[in-house]
C-alpha cells in the first residue's frame, strides 16, 4: 500500500473481467461475499471485445452473405451489396450490447467494477492504477483471470500494415484483397 492512498476492503478481489473473472465475481457475490472485479481494459475481456465473440459475429454475417448468394441458384436474384464498414459497427454493437449485459448482471448482484491496473502490494493488498490515482484494496482471496494477450513472433513483428494480429484483423473496415495496402485497417 502506497503511503496517502485511500484503501477499501472486500471479501474477495478479482483481476480481470473476461469470461472467468465476471463469473467468478458474480458467483461469489451470489455467495454473500463482498466482490470487487478490476479491469484494465474494457468489460468482458479478450472473448467479448476481440475474440471469440467479434469474430462469431463476423462469421455469421459471412454466412448470411453466402446463404443471400446462394439462393440466386433457387431463383432469387437478392441483388447483394456488402457494406463492410456498417458490417464491422454491427458486430461492434454484439460487443457492446454483451459488455452492457456484464455490468447490468455485475450491478444486479452487487459486484463493484473498479477500471484500472491491479498489482499486488502485498499477499492480501493490490493497488490499483486508475484514472483518478491510485486506489488500495485489502482482500480476504483474490483470483486472478487476466487471460490472454497477443504474442508476435520474434523476427516477423506486427507492423499493422503487412503483418498484422487478430485484433487488427477483427478491425478492418475493408475486404480488400491487397495485403499490401491495408488502408482498410482502422485501430480503435
Amino acid at each position: 500500500m502506497v503511503v496517502g492512498e485511500l484503501s477499501t476492503k472486500t471479501d474477495v478481489a478479482v483481476i480481470g473481467s473476461g469470461p472467468g473473472g465476471y463469473n467468478a465475481a458474480i458467483r461469489a457475490a451470489q455467495l454473500g461475499l463482498d466482490v470487487i472485479l478490476i479491469e484494465k481494459n474494457l468489460i468482458g475481456g479478450t472473448c467479448t471485445n476481440v475474440g471469440c465473440i467479434p469474430s462469431k459475429a463476423l462469421i455469421h454475417a459471412a454466412d448470411v452473405r453466402h446463404e443471400a448468394g446462394a439462393a440466386k441458384e433457387m431463383g432469387i436474384d437478392a441483388n447483394i451489396k456488402l457494406d463492410y464498414k456498417k458490417t464491422q459497427q454491427w458486430k461492434e454493437g454484439v460487443a457492446t450490447g454483451l459488455r452492457d449485459g456484464i455490468k447490468t448482471l455485475c450491478k444486479l448482484n452487487g459486484v463493484e467494477i473498479m477500471k484500472g491496473r491491479a498489482f499486488f502490494t502485498s499477499s492480501n493488498t493490490l493497488s490499483v492504477e486508475t484514472k483518478h490515482g491510485l486506489s488500495g484494496i485489502e482482500f480476504k482471496k483474490a483470483i486472478i483471470a487476466t487471460g490472454t494477450s497477443i504474442k508476435e513472433l520474434k523476427h516477423l513483428p506486427f507492423d499493422h500494415k503487412r503483418t498484422i494480429n487478430s485484433d487488427d484483423a477483427l478491425s478492418l473496415t475493408s475486404t480488400e484483397k491487397d495485403a499490401g495496402d491495408r488502408r482498410g485497417l482502422h485501430r480503435s
